[in-house]
């Protein structure tokens, strides 16, 4: 419409004067019949000018008709269509939160009954820790869902195989916050409660975010030109969360997110460290120093701060990414970012392996083969043991010793001072521990290793004698091409190449050692022999166990950290991240259901218990009829029975998500069976943690099964088999996901992992997300 249809040209009103009269008329010429014609006109358009206002005095009058007939009606038209669209928030955050109000009150009211039979009825557990919301915690117990869900996963008795410990506690999980963070996370901490208790934010699942949004009618339109719609996401875990990239502090920490214009990621989930199933780092060669730059960029880092260090890290050549500060000291205690663990690392004798240590999340880097992380005094790249032998004609005929401390735990210097006093053995002690002789004239003693080249032989006697704690007094020796004679570690001849060293302890006492030492000197050929490996090709039992050491020991604790906090394997020998035997990707058939790790099947409830019929016997629909381990927005949705529930699946962190509710176009009370037929087949039966956790393994692989929601029930029905009855009247939520079973750690069976518990916990404490 024009704009002169609502404001007419404004002429001016006629007059009954001459002059003005005079003014219509064409010419004096005119006939009498035109101007007779054109008065008429006249006084008809002026009559309907004064009609409908338009007079040239009238313009405060023309202001308030278009407020009175345009503005007026529009506002109360777009009041109407206001109040329809906060009713339909109103009725879309209620179903989108699965009754969260009702569930609230139906808490309260129980949380009393529920603490007083939570030690006399340990059948119930289930009922704290079940989580009725998709996306949205609606717990509001006295106790918090994750206090109850760390209690409840201790295991319930102790038996001859008991695996019972106490546990490190959950608020020791150690972040990097300056004081000013911790000034933040506070501060988002109180804004949220503030927020929530005034009412100002309306729960929204992270799934359906776009219906969350767009099921807004009118004030969906309103914020057309704006083009943002904004969520707060507030994470209830110790542990950070991340969310497009975008990090959610733990312990109550809150994340602002606008869409599209901070995240175009539709309908994903919250993730811990990878939004997809973690990669097996891929090394290019023996240093592991190739850094795979879009790995580094999709993952988040391993953080190491050393001894409560927290600097912020740089990052570290390493196959994954790994950042640390590196403030090496004799003993140090590694913090690992987002965990609560420990790693002591040393290379002292007296730091001692304790076996049940890692009950208590407390981890070893130490010179023992024992630990976690070995660090060996010995490197490839340090140590050329392989060099030739001392010139048997040249050397001194006698054997050096170069050490200062003389108080130490194993009396070497008792054994030293025995072999000079007592025996006819030539025993340079070179060093201010029983020194008795100047160094060899030219000796530079900066350079050890060049003045054990001058001798047949090098006492190497450890201050110690501990298993695996072999110092450079050995590798030195080794190196320079004489023939050490050792005292210290008991497994000495495991960790060296064969028929390469002369062990104190095989003789008993110094002086037959000495009388020993002493017909060697006069033996050339039997010299000699001890030196023939340096010759051959490298003892391949040799080299097998120390190839780890060309890989830096701080990169070794990265690759150790991800493949524990992934749930990854980890080859202990070869000190690598290996693939999980039963792999975390999500793959789909052609029906759309899951194929792998596990086969999905959907089956009417009249078959409840019957395992002889394993076939999808209700109907499946899917938009995407193509087999995928790639999943989409396209094709992680299929509908169930011709619409009655729908199930959507997700893949992150190597666990495999389904939620499943009912669809709005059809009303049904039908229950149905979900039945997952898993690959391992084992003799073993299920361990059930609780009425909605349980796990099966065999001797390689472990699989956890666990489910929450309304009206489900989670049991087994044969072996490698588990069946969940889900009514499709109420929301649940299903996780499964697969793990390596922990082979260097003694009685893991009865104990989830830590990648079991945190994604247990993760699961049962999901993020909560809400529409500002």
């Amino acid at each position: 419409m024009s704009r002169n249809s609502f404001f007419p040209t404004k002429r001016r009103r006629p007059t009954n004067n001459a002059s003005t009269t005079g003014s219509y008329v064409a010419n004096d010429n005119t006939s009498t019949h035109a101007k007779i014609k054109n008065s008429t006109k006249r006084r008809i358009r002026s009559a309907k000018k004064n009609r409908y206002g338009y007079s040239s005095t009238s313009i405060i009058n023309k202001f308030w008709k278009l407020i009175y007939y345009v503005v007026v009606p529009g506002v109360l038209f777009a009041g109407i269509l206001i109040g329809f669209d906060i009713f339909g928030d109103w009725t879309i955050a209620s179903s989108t939160s699965t009754s969260t109000s009702t569930s609230k009150v139906v808490d309260q009211s129980q949380s009393t009954e529920l603490e007083e039979k939570r030690i006399d009825d340990l059948q119930k557990r289930i009922e704290k820790q079940k989580i009725s919301s998709v996306g949205v915690s609606s717990i509001s117990l006295g106790e918090s869902a994750l206090a109850k869900l760390q209690r409840l996963n201790q295991p319930q008795g102790v038996d001859d195989d008991d695996e019972t410990s106490e546990q490190k506690p959950l608020e020791d999980i150690f972040t990097r916050l300056t004081k000013k963070e911790e000034q933040i996370l506070e501060k988002m901490k109180n804004d949220f409660k503030t927020l929530k208790s005034n009412g100002e934010l309306i729960p929204c699942r992270l799934d359906e975010r776009d219906s969350c949004f767009k099921a807004s009618g009118f004030m969906n339109f309103l914020r057309k030109p704006t083009g943002t719609y904004r969520m707060l996401l507030h994470n209830p875990l110790p542990e950070d969360r991340f969310y497009c990239g975008k990090r959610i502090l733990g312990g109550g920490g809150t994340l602002e997110v606008k869409f599209p214009d901070q995240c175009n990621d539709n309908g994903s989930l919250a993730y811990v460290y990878f939004k997809r199933p973690p990669t097996i780092p891929k090394t290019k060669n023996k240093s592991s120093a190739a850094i795979d730059v879009r790995q580094q960029q999709q993952q988040q880092p391993v953080e190491l701060f050393w001894n409560s260090d927290k600097s912020s890290g740089k990052d570290f050549p390493c196959s994954i990414p790994c950042k640390t500060n590196d403030d090496y000291d004799t003993v140090n205690e590694i913090n690992v970012r987002n965990t609560n663990w420990t790693i002591t690392l040393s290379m002292e004798g007296y730091v001692s392996v304790k076996a049940l240590a890692y009950r208590k999340n407390q981890f070893y880097a130490t010179t023992s083969f024992q630990s976690e992380i070995p660090v060996p005094y010995f490197s490839w790249k340090e140590y050329k043991i392989q060099h030739h032998a001392v010139d048997f004609q040249k050397a001194i005929k006698g054997a050096s010793f170069l050490a200062n401390n003389c108080a130490t735990t194993n009396k070497r210097e008792n054994f030293v001072s025995e072999l000079i006093d007592e025996t006819k053995l030539r025993v340079d002690s070179l060093s201010s521990c029983v020194n008795n002789a100047e160094p060899p004239p030219g000796a530079d003693m900066n350079n050890k290793t060049a003045v054990m080249a001058q001798y047949l032989f090098h006492l190497a006697f450890e201050n110690s004698n501990v298993d695996d704690y072999i110092t450079e007094k050995l590798w030195g020796a080794l190196e320079s091409g004489s023939l050490p004679v050792y005292l210290g570690a008991k497994n000495i001849k495991e960790r060296v190449p064969a028929n390469s060293i002369i062990v104190a302890e095989d003789f008993d006492s110094p002086k037959d050692l000495a009388e020993y030492l002493i017909r060697l000197t006069n033996d050339k050929t039997l010299y000699e022999s001890y030196h023939t490996w340096r010759y051959q090709p490298i003892d391949t039992a040799f080299a097998d166990q120390y190839e780890f050491t060309n890989t830096h020991s701080t990169c070794r604790i990265c690759k150790w950290v991800y493949a524990k906090r992934h749930g990854l394997g980890w080859n202990h020998t070869k000190q690598e991240v290996i693939k999980p035997y039963i792999g975390h990707k999500t793959c789909r058939n052609k029906m759309g259901l899951i194929g792998h790790p596990f086969k999905e099947y959907w089956l009417p409830s009249s078959l409840e218990g019957k395992n002889d019929k394993l076939i999808d016997d209700v109907h499946i629909m899917s938009a995407d009829y193509t087999k995928s381990c790639t999943l989409s927005d396209v094709n992680r949705i299929i509908e169930i029975d011709h619409g009655a529930i729908r199930r959507k699946v997700y893949d992150h962190d190597g666990v495999t998500d389904m939620i499943i509710d009912r669809t709005e176009n059809r009303d049904s009370t039908d229950h149905y069976i979900l039945r997952f037929q898993t690959p391992i087949v084992s003799s073993n039966q299920p361990h059930r943690m609780n009425d909605s956790v349980w796990w099966l393994q065999d001797s390689r692989s472990r699989i956890y099964v666990m489910a929450s929601g309304g009206d489900i029930s989670l049991s087994t029905l044969k072996l490698g088999m588990f069946e969940i009855l889900i009514s499709s009247s109420s929301i649940a939520r299903v996780r499964i996901f697969t793990e390596n079973v922990d082979h260097f750690h003694q009685k893991t069976k009865k104990t989830p992992s830590y990648f079991g518990d945190l994604m247990i916990r993760d699961f049962f404490e999901p993020i909560e997300s809400y529409r500002i």
